[in-house]
């Protein structure tokens, strides 16, 4: 059995996330992941930002449901899953690469998903939506190229693939990770979140960041920091990643999303917030 760790550099720069992706992923690739905006900043978002903080709600933030609930009648372990099954489906220049152009492509049904990856972003959104927001995620999947990423003798698939996911998160993210409506959201260790296994096929475009991929269905797990945010009333409101990305989504009454290039639509331009750091992905 092996658990061996990968580590990928997201950056806002195209060409170098591609190549260090590619690069760094090839030598050992028994662990599979993802970097969601801000995991690399944690700390420095701590302890070098002076925030307002939201009260009262769930855990203190009140646009959030809270970690116990089952909105849309899934648990925040199972949207983990269905958040996974979802960004698999699509080819990476759609999920993690993309500007906010393909976000309502591949959404449906009352919990929409906000994309992986550090760029800013427009949405617009129906009114009426859960938006899951993801602060900092993994997955593990089997198999992988490498002959000795296999489970113990007697030991179940869903606990050989758990176990690695398990030291992708070594600390909860720092409060004011994430901010919505310039409000930071606290308590962020209460919304870690597992799934149990399940089965996804991942474009293999997804190679560029996961050397495990096959591009048929292999078995899964998921884990991380999310929130699923409430339906918001309809008008402008932002998610922010700090040291990241801005995100703007544009809540409207009727008709289905669409997305933008942040800047388009008589939105101003936004300035990239990634300021040149790396993100840094743990596998």
């Amino acid at each position: 059995m092996k658990h061996a760790r990968k580590i990928v550099d997201l950056s806002g720069a195209l060409g170098l996330f591609l190549v260090t992706a590619a690069a760094l992923l090839a030598p050992s690739p028994a662990f599979s992941g993802a970097s969601f905006p801000g995991a690399a900043n944690q700390e420095k978002t701590a302890q070098d930002v002076t925030m307002p903080h939201l009260t009262g709600g769930s855990s203190g933030n009140p646009q959030v449901v809270p970690p116990e609930a089952h909105p849309a009648g899934k648990s925040y372990g199972e949207w983990a899953a269905a958040y996974i099954q979802w960004m698999a489906s699509m080819p990476i220049s759609e999920s993690f690469l993309d500007n906010g152009q393909s976000f309502s492509l591949h959404q449906s049904g009352p919990v929409w998903f906000v994309q992986p990856g550090c760029v800013d972003r427009t949405y617009t959104l129906p009114v009426g939506k859960f938006l899951w927001a993801p602060i900092f995620f993994g997955w593990n999947e089997y198999p992988c190229p490498d002959p000795l990423f296999q489970p113990a003798p007697g030991q179940s698939m869903e606990d050989f693939l758990l176990e690695g996911l398990a030291t992708f998160f070594p600390t909860p993210p720092a409060d004011g990770s994430l901010l919505v409506d310039g409000q930071a959201l606290n308590n962020l260790a209460a919304y870690q979140a597992t799934s149990t296994l399940f089965t996804t096929t991942f474009d293999l475009s997804l190679l560029a960041l996961d050397g495990c991929v096959t591009g048929g269905p292999q078995p899964c797990v998921a884990g991380g920091y999310y929130v699923m945010l409430k339906p918001f009333s309809p008008g402008h409101h932002t998610l922010e990643y700090p040291g990241c990305d801005v995100i703007h989504v544009n809540v409207v009454p009727n008709g289905r999303g669409r997305g933008q290039t942040a800047g388009s639509g008589g939105e101003p331009a936004i300035e990239s917030a990634t300021w040149g750091l790396l993100k840094t992905l743990y596998r």
